[in-house]
């Protein structure tokens, strides 16, 4: 997985920059309102609403600081702490503004953007993160999350 993100990446750097296409377009409106849904089930306290961003698979791979986790299920693990029942309401309303998008090719994406969680009476959290999308028969998901 590791190396295919890697040449995919590749591919990203090396391709020179050119006028959006039609495709591009539509790529880049389909993957946002996927990232919509997905901050809208957070801020609902939705965990499977805001999971349903993510490729339900083993390789996909989110990484944070010096963490790294593998696979839907532990991915989803990491996010549910914030939607316990303690947690219910502190988890904040979060949103995910695009600053870069590349359409790789027809079936990946790749995202830079800022995310920025508002959280009443506490101090925003906020800062940059890159993804990787691949388009599946059930919309973009994400196979790479770098936040």
């Amino acid at each position: 997985m590791i190396g295919r993100i890697a040449a995919i990446m590749a591919t990203v750097l090396a391709t020179p920059a050119t006028a959006a296409p039609a495709p591009e377009g539509a790529a880049r409106v389909a993957v946002q309102a996927a990232l919509d849904r997905s901050a809208s089930g957070w801020n609902a306290g939705d965990l499977d609403r805001f999971m349903a961003v993510y490729e339900p698979g083993a390789e996909t791979v989110y990484i944070s600081g010096k963490t790294e986790t593998r696979g839907f299920s532990g991915i989803r693990a990491v996010y549910a702490r914030h939607f316990t029942a303690e947690a219910h309401g502190t988890q904040g309303e979060l949103s995910v503004v695009f600053l870069d998008f590349h359409l790789i090719d027809a079936a990946h994406a790749f995202v830079v953007g800022r995310f920025r969680l508002h959280r009443a009476g506490a101090a925003d959290v906020e800062g940059l993160t890159s993804l990787l999308f691949h388009r599946t028969r059930a919309g973009w998901r994400i196979i790479a999350d770098h936040s």
